[in-house]
């Protein structure tokens, strides 16, 4: 699966030169005075989604469901049981990725037996039919759909869709294009899913000469449904001193933007284990600072890379991801269940607006030399409802349009949990009396002085505000 990437670290970066908050001098990439309230309309009235609580649920994924007996011979025995799904559920992720099942049909139906049980959703990985070109193999309607296999599982409520391929090279693009086109009318309402390469793939692994070329070119060849895409910024130098990826927000601006123009939603991946001995092991800070970034991004699901620990891996290759090789939950599996149940009463609300784009803040008690932020070229410099931001350390500031006209704010702690720095917040809201902040799982209505939000967010933290009057 993903093992090809972890050994890329060479990165084909694309460094565009323009006019962000970065070109601006370190007062006023500290404290960005933006808009006068003059003609802010703010809607007036305390927001309520809780009549969206069931409706709007955000994708909680995982890559690697529990394998079947004797995977490649390995000797292990069936983790396909009721007890190893029912962890599944209580981890409060909603969807799993299988890997091993290939074509091991009896292991694909009992899956998605169990996954229905408990009410989560599977994606198929069926190497036997979902990846063969429908045009050169001049296939005929039914001939997946009625496959006496393939109805074995995809008679089921589980049943998802079919992971289809990893991180493809765009000279498969026109491959996939007719596969979608094919499985849509063999499994119509069913998930086409396809997982694509991040920024520090090679440009001979992207097939494309540079990265925003390689996902513009996926959305017009294959007109997906959504973007998923996996970029892990937790890292260790050659010193054992931890940093993060320069590429990571660049990678998520490219993606985020390319969605935004098509009008389809980005999921994004977390890491949740270490996979080299150059990538972290995160805690549930570092765990809930992936999240809290992607989602300042408009990311509409939160993929974990990985539930299951890849089987094929040895120890000396990675830490044990949420469940161990012998199915056995560890420290992971008990933070992604805490920020999973957080999300899980954030999204009504989240789920509910839509990405505009992203302002990026510069802390004025940090010694930031944030690389990051010179690879942006489409960050935001001000917003209509902001008159002014300021924060104690690198902050984002995610802004969103709600499906009712209401404006929304994503606001993270950016600076590298590791550090355990606080992160000061104040942000004057133009023509707003009050905000709805959700906020670890909670939500808070604070009454704003002038406009003015003060709050401390903890490190790897984000809230989610709504202003109103």
């Amino acid at each position: 699966m993903k093992t090809n990437i972890k050994k890329i670290f060479c990165k084909a970066l694309i460094c565009f030169i323009g006019a962000t908050l970065m070109g601006c001098n370190k007062e006023n990439q500290n404290t960005i005075s933006l808009q006068e309230e003059s003609s802010v309309q703010v809607i007036e009235g305390t927001p309520d989604y809780s009549s969206l609580s069931s409706t709007n649920v955000i994708r909680l994924a995982a890559w690697v469901s529990p394998p079947p007996a004797n995977w490649n011979g390995k000797g292990n025995p069936s983790y396909i049981e009721d007890e190893y799904y029912k962890d599944l559920k209580d981890s409060d992720l909603n969807a799993i990725y299988a890997l091993y099942e290939n074509n091991n049909y009896s292991a694909i139906e009992k899956a998605c037996q169990l996954a229905e049980k408990y009410g989560v959703k599977y994606y198929v990985r069926d190497t036997g039919h979902t990846y063969v070109d429908p045009v050169k193999m001049e296939l005929e309607p039914g001939d997946w759909s009625n496959n006496q296999q393939v109805k074995q599982y995809s008679q089921y409520d589980s049943f998802a869709g079919h992971l289809i391929t990893d991180e493809p090279n765009a000279s498969e693009f026109e491959k996939l294009r007719n596969i979608k086109r094919f499985y849509e009318t063999e499994f119509p309402g069913k998930d086409f899913y396809v997982n694509l390469f991040p920024t520090y793939a090679s440009l001979s692994q992207l097939g494309t000469t540079t990265y925003q070329e390689y996902i513009h070119q996926y959305i017009e060849t294959v007109n997906p449904d959504y973007i998923s895409y996996d970029h892990y910024a937790l890292m260790v130098d050659g010193y054992g001193k931890y940093k993060l990826t320069d590429d990571n927000l660049f990678n998520l601006e490219v993606v985020a933007s390319e969605c935004k123009q098509a009008s389809i939603p980005m999921m994004t991946f977390v890491q949740i284990m270490s996979y080299s001995e150059s990538s972290r092991c995160p805690n549930e800070q570092e765990l809930r600072y992936q999240i809290m970034t992607q989602l300042a991004y408009g990311s509409k699901g939160i993929q974990y890379f990985c539930y299951w620990t890849p089987i094929e891996w040895g120890e000396d290759t990675c830490t044990p991801a949420m469940i161990t090789m012998d199915g056995q939950k560890t420290e992971r599996y008990y933070y992604a269940k805490t920020v999973n149940e957080e999300l899980l009463k954030m999204d009504e609300a989240y789920l509910n607006f839509d990405w505009d784009g992203t302002m990026v803040l510069e802390g004025s008690e940090g010694n930031s030399t944030n690389k990051g932020y010179k690879l942006l070229s489409n960050a935001l410099t001000s917003h209509e409802m902001i008159k002014e931001v300021k924060a104690t350390q690198d902050a984002l500031v995610g802004t969103f349009t709600g499906k009712d006209g209401r404006k929304a704010f994503m606001i993270t702690n950016f600076d590298d949990p590791a550090y355990k720095h606080d992160n000061n917040i104040e942000i004057t809201f133009n023509g707003a009396k009050k905000v709805l902040i959700y906020h670890y799982g909670n939500k808070e209505i604070k009454d704003l002085v002038n406009g003015k939000l003060e709050y401390k967010l903890d490190p790897g933290d984000g809230i989610f505000v709504i202003p109103f009057k």
